[in-house]
């Protein structure tokens, strides 16, 4: 397929191997959107997965082997084969490819030689999240046991990633990421470069509010995004307060039958609302007409630019834990789990909200107005831009990751390992 050129950018291409419907995977989709805005054909390398048509809405997608790619199941033969694939489906149109983790970050790296001209970048997205997998040295064996031990587990580091970082080709979409990914290489920081979330700007509708309502918007996946349990066990206490209040929940995931069994035993399955899945514009009403929302991530700042005040829930804490308010500047990142970081109940900081509508209104706008300035597309844009048009140096090679044994022989086994393509593209259904 044809590529798409403006100004001598490097066409985008963004690897994720899980798409799943979360935080990531629509970190990808905006920025193929800005790519869009710019002019350019980006690409979505991916495995098959919910997020596809939304993908296909932004970008060019090509679809690679779930069993080969998201489990390790390459020797470096079969490595080499795949990424010639996906090399050729790209053209020789010099491409900045962009990757999460491993094996993704491995196969754009791969890529990126193929093709003259094109760079390979990591983009950290939580904290530690410096890639393991990297395999021990023979030399290890003797003169560390303890490392050789670690690498055949799947737990030594790549520490190349210094490299990456004094190159240049370290993203991240926080400071704190990249701090704690640096602490993970004996390092004190990573010298990352900033990429701040950005959302998908959808006009917001009037909000036409004919219930008080508390909003969360997220994957209900019982893991990342546990705080859902905390704040359904806290929806009593709410209610006491405030007895016509609604909690309303927009997202789906495998955690959801427990949720809604969760808020029927706790005896608030009436005013405990799950949504579903919801469009964008759908979303935006509910944004704008919530009293307060509570949650993570991208959904979070799309809440503050509805002028919504934010309670920024961190991942994984079953109790509905919270730094604080979105935009304060003593809160840092979009929710991530940070050494460190001082948590309070999101209970007791929503009832405070909910009991004083003047310092509701305050945080509100205090938060549209930082969301807005730093998270704006506009800025995403002019941020990748910048990445786009880069110099960087040498290229950092990297060993392949540790293959999964058992994996690999049960594709042998099963010939998908002899299959061919790896590598097509993504049609609309």
């Amino acid at each position: 397929m044809p590529s798409v050129s403006r100004g001598g950018l490097r066409r985008p291409v963004f690897i994720y191997l899980a798409n799943l419907v979360g935080g990531t995977e629509y970190m990808y989709l905006r920025r193929a959107e800005s790519a869009r805005r710019l002019g350019l054909d980006p690409v979505i390398i991916t495995v098959p997965g919910p997020m596809d048509e939304s993908y296909l809405q932004a970008a060019k997608v090509i679809h690679l082997a779930p069993k080969v790619f998201g489990k390790f199941a390459f020797t470096h033969g079969k490595a080499q084969e795949m990424a010639d694939e996906i090399a050729r489906l790209l053209g020789s149109r010099p491409c900045h490819v962009e990757a999460t983790g491993m094996p993704a970050f491995y196969f754009g790296a791969l890529i990126a030689e193929r093709i003259p001209g094109s760079e390979c970048l990591f983009h950290l997205t939580a904290p530690r999240t410096t890639p393991l997998r990297r395999p021990p040295a023979w030399k290890d064996l003797w003169q560390a046991p303890h490392r050789f031990w670690r690498g055949l587990r799947g737990r030594l580091p790549y520490v190349e990633f210094k490299e990456l970082a004094d190159s240049g080709r370290l993203l991240s979409v926080n400071q704190e990421c990249a701090d704690t990914s640096a602490a993970q290489l004996g390092l004190a920081t990573f010298s990352a470069k900033i990429t701040p979330l950005s959302v998908g700007m959808v006009a917001p509708e009037a909000a036409v509010a004919k219930e008080a309502f508390v909003l969360s918007v997220g994957r209900l996946d019982g893991k990342m995004k546990a705080y859902v349990e905390g704040l359904i066990r806290s929806w009593p206490a709410i209610l006491r307060a405030h007895p016509s209040m609604k909690l309303r929940i927009v997202g789906d995931g495998p955690a959801k039958d427990a949720y809604l069994a969760l808020a029927d035993a706790e005896g608030v399955g009436k005013s405990v609302e799950f949504l579903g899945t919801v469009d964008n514009r759908a979303l935006s009403a509910l944004y704008g007409a919530a009293q307060v929302f509570v949650g993570m991530g991208t959904a979070a700042i799309e809440a503050a630019m509805h002028g919504t005040p934010v309670i920024i829930a961190v991942e994984g804490q079953k109790s509905c834990l919270t730094p604080g308010c979105f935009g304060d500047p003593a809160v840092k990142g979009f929710g991530e789990s940070l050494p460190g970081q001082i948590l309070t109940p999101a209970a007791d900081l929503l009832a405070e909200l909910l009991a004083d509508p003047e310092r509701n209104a305050a945080i509100a706008e205090r938060g549209r107005l930082f969301a807005m300035a730093t998270h704006h597309p506009d800025a995403c844009d002019r941020r990748l831009t910048d990445l786009l048009s880069a110099t960087y140096g040498p290229p950092v090679p990297l060993p392949a990751p540790l293959v999964r044994l058992r994996q690999v022989l049960v594709n042998f086994l099963s010939a998908r390992l002899f299959r061919r393509p790896y590598a097509t593209w993504a049609v609309r259904a």
